[in-house]
């Protein structure tokens, strides 16, 4: 389609459009959600759609309501998407506390509470590796990939780290018990 001298651009039509309605979608939109940025959001999401679909709107009046619809259904759309994602965050939270409940038995455990207090006085480096290694089961190469270091310093540091606990928790009391010494 080309257009004449008479014919306002694309460009020109969008923005005439855009600064005849701006107000009053994004007063509508305001009204429509809770948060300001979400309907800046949501407005330009509209203007999206005028944009994508601007041979298809009306020249007049009827073009105003047309984005008053679509401005409706993108918010309708961004509430129920807050829904899905309020359950999800909801589910999350009761599925991590009864996780947590499960992986922190810190008090359930003899001596869980001198464990806990010797890994709070590491270094936060430090604590990282260990707790890398001891709950997530991660090898020494796969710490270094998470951590971005040498698996080799990794190893070296596991090390130096376990035999430092090790040396606190047995001058704080804790039983020295070698596996070998049960097994025997």
């Amino acid at each position: 389609m080309r257009t004449t001298r008479d014919e306002p651009s694309r460009r020109q039509r969008f923005e005439q459009l855009y600064s005849e309605t701006r107000v009053s979608i994004l007063g509508y939109l305001l009204r429509r959600v809770s948060d300001p940025t979400d309907a800046a959001d949501l407005l330009a999401e509209t203007y999206l759609v005028a944009w994508r679909k601007l041979d298809d709107v009306a020249k007049d009046d009827e073009a105003r309501l047309w984005l008053y619809g679509v401005a409706r259904r993108i918010a309708s759309h961004h509430h129920r998407h807050e829904r899905v994602e309020h359950g999800l965050a909801e589910a999350l939270r009761a599925d991590l506390g009864r996780q947590s409940a499960v992986m922190r038995t810190d008090r359930d455990v003899p001596f869980g509470d001198m464990i806990s207090a010797s890994l709070d006085r590491l270094k936060p480096s430090d604590r990282e590796i260990i707790e890398l290694s001891a709950w997530e089961q991660l090898t020494p190469a796969e710490i270094a990939a998470v951590i971005g270091m040498k698996s080799g310093a990794v190893r070296v540091r596991l090390h130096r780290i376990r035999n430092a606990l090790r040396t606190e928790l047995i001058n704080a009391g804790y039983p020295r018990a070698d596996p070998l010494e049960r097994a025997g």
